[in-house]
Order: structure tokens, then C-alpha cells, then sequence
């Protein structure tokens, strides 16, 4: 999260002086940070399924061919 100084909340519209982003791309203020506030479309399970495919590459072995 990074705190920007005095811009708008994407929520309440009320320019604060510190507002933080959120995982769903948008600034809130420290009142309407919470997920049950605003309309949170964050996903996290996508998120982290995608994380852990980047983390853990999938490894084929050869096959052996037999004689």
C-alpha cells in the first residue's frame, strides 16, 4: 500500500489528506478502506493461484524410450 497526500477517495469522494491504495486498484481513505465498505472486487484466490503458478513452473521429465 502507498499513501498518497491529499487526494480524492474513490468512495466517498471527500479529499483527505492521506489516502492508501487498495488490491482492487482504487484510493480509499482510512474509512472506507475496509472491504465490507466499499465494493470490493479484489480476487484473491485468482491472485494467489496466479502467484504460486509463477513461483512453481511446472517440470516435464523425457520420456525414456525403451530398446
Amino acid at each position: 500500500m502507498s499513501i498518497k497526500l491529499k487526494t480524492r477517495c474513490f468512495n466517498c469522494q471527500k479529499k483527505t489528506m492521506y489516502v492508501t491504495d487498495c488490491k482492487c486498484q482504487n484510493t480509499y481513505c482510512f474509512n472506507c478502506l475496509s472491504y465490507d465498505k466499499h465494493n470490493w472486487t479484489f480476487n484473491w484466490k485468482l491472485d494467489k493461484k496466479e502467484y504460486l503458478n509463477k513461483q512453481n513452473p511446472q517440470i516435464i521429465a523425457q520420456k525414456v524410450e525403451f530398446i
